[in-house]
């Protein structure tokens, strides 16, 4: 279902922006569905790495000059030609000479780490654009495996050049603000909500009601569970991205499937959604556990029995968590925390007991670590009617998204220096 996708232009697909008044730069080829849903909603987008074609020649001419200029400096015996600032600099020659022609108001980018940034946030804010990131990174603070120290080396969170961040709740703005990487006055964090490309009003149906809408049947007595991994890359990928150790293991993303067709076991009312990231994540480059294949084997016994049902890892996220009584993740995944926001339970699962120490003690509650805790927690939920622990409410902001996000873009910018 074309409807049912991440959707990289749901402002516009809900009616909330005008679709000729927005033009997305996509880092690579949308899939024929969604180039075909695009089309049918009059939604105008371009790859990034093509956007210099609209620019005019004289324009063109301008750029390639100022690129010159640019190589020039850094010949040497120690070239600098391929470094990160190099090509963000050459590349801001581009943007430079686009922000000079369309004029837009604003420039909005998505991603879940602020560096390095889009070189084109360095030339709007020059010309006086409105710049902001749309940070769909939920839970960047800090936990160990080993000491109650911690040491904020994420290069990736250590500064911003856009004027405004767009963030899920308050765990995101402190890391930030605190931390001074963002300056005060001059730029801002503003509080939105779950930051997922979907359609979050799924969230304000029943699990019943969006399994009826989605297609799902149940019978009495059924609870579903909805599954959200977080798969490693495989080794030679890391390091070519450039990627340091990860928690997140091979050995950690079978024991969560294992723990979790234990659960299928040990509960015969349970029915599993699994939404695993494998595809939009990979291209080939990230560890599938055997333990998910053997899950998700067409005839392997719970799909046959109709106890495990895929949801297609290009899905539309809100649709996984509608659908589920209790969304289950690794430490500390994004789906959770919507499954909170929606009222719904949520639990972090860490198999292998990697959240040693953690530096938001509120979760602390929030979490199983253990195959046998991962099944009391869900039998005294399920059989006694006991609570699952929530994060505190003022991590959960309940509020609509996109409407929020849209009411903020639309309003006076928060910080100096936009016209």
């Amino acid at each position: 279902d074309e409807d049912n996708q991440l959707d990289l232009a749901f402002l516009c697909t809900r009616g909330l922006l005008p679709p000729q008044e927005n033009l997305y730069l996509v880092g690579g080829s949308p899939s024929p569905e969604a180039a075909r849903r695009f089309a049918r909603l009059g939604i105008r987008w371009v790859e990034a790495s093509r956007a210099p074609a609209y620019l005019s020649w004289s324009d063109r001419l301008r750029a390639a000059f100022s690129v010159l200029r640019l190589a020039a400096a850094s010949l040497g015996p120690f070239s600098a030609a391929f470094s990160t600032a190099h090509r963000l600099a050459v590349q801001a020659a581009s943007w430079a000479q686009l922000a000079r022609q369309l004029k837009p108001d604003s420039f909005i980018t998505t991603i879940s780490i602020s560096w390095p940034e889009s070189a084109a946030i360095a030339a709007m804010n020059a010309f006086g654009v409105r710049t902001g990131i749309w940070f769909f990174s939920a839970n960047c603070f800090k936990f160990s495996s080993r000491w109650p120290e911690f040491r904020d080396v994420d290069v990736g969170l250590s500064v911003v050049s856009a004027r405004e961040m767009f963030v899920w709740n308050e765990i995101v703005e402190k890391r930030y603000v605190d931390a001074r990487r963002v300056e005060p006055g001059r730029q801002v964090c503003v509080q939105t909500g779950p930051q997922m490309c979907g359609d979050s009003r799924w969230l304000s149906r029943s699990p019943a009601e969006a399994r009826r809408v989605y297609g799902i049947a149940a019978k009495p007595g059924d609870c579903f569970v909805a599954a959200f991994d977080l798969l490693p890359y495989i080794r030679e990928a890391r390091l070519r991205h450039g990627h340091g150790p990860s928690p997140y293991t091979p050995e950690v993303s079978e024991r969560f499937y294992e723990d979790l067709q234990a659960a299928l076991e040990r509960f015969p009312s349970l029915r599993l959604l699994i939404k695993s990231k494998q595809r939009t994540l990979s291209r080939g480059e990230v560890y599938i556990p055997e333990a998910l294949k053997r899950l998700t084997d067409p005839a392997g016994r719970f799909v046959t029995e109709g106890r495990i049902i895929a949801i297609p890892p290009s899905a539309d996220p809100y649709i996984a968590v509608a659908l589920a009584e209790l969304c289950l993740g690794l430490p500390f995944t994004s789906p959770v925390l919507a499954a909170w926001m929606s009222g719904r339970a949520g639990l972090y699962h860490d198999p292998l007991g990697m959240v040693g120490y953690t530096s938001l003690p509120e979760y602390e509650p929030c979490l199983s670590r253990s195959r046998e805790q991962l099944i009391a927690r869900r039998d005294a939920w399920i059989s006694r009617g006991e609570p699952l622990a929530a994060p505190p409410e003022r991590l959960i902001p309940r509020v609509d998204p996109a409407e929020e996000f849209v009411r903020l873009i639309k309003g006076p910018p928060a910080a100096r220096g936009h016209k």
